[in-house]
């Protein structure tokens, strides 16, 4: 991951990327909770 932030330009890439990733990760995490507590 180092490496790859080093190179110009592809940094702004990964980070939006990352970004994007956490907050799906993020938002079905919170899906999931929300789930079991309507269906439990």
């Amino acid at each position: 991951m180092e490496v790859l932030a080093t190179i110009p330009g592809n940094n702004e890439e990964q980070a939006k990327e990352a970004a994007k990733n956490h907050v799906e990760a993020v938002v079905g995490l919170l899906a999931l909770c929300f789930g079991e507590q309507i269906l439990g």
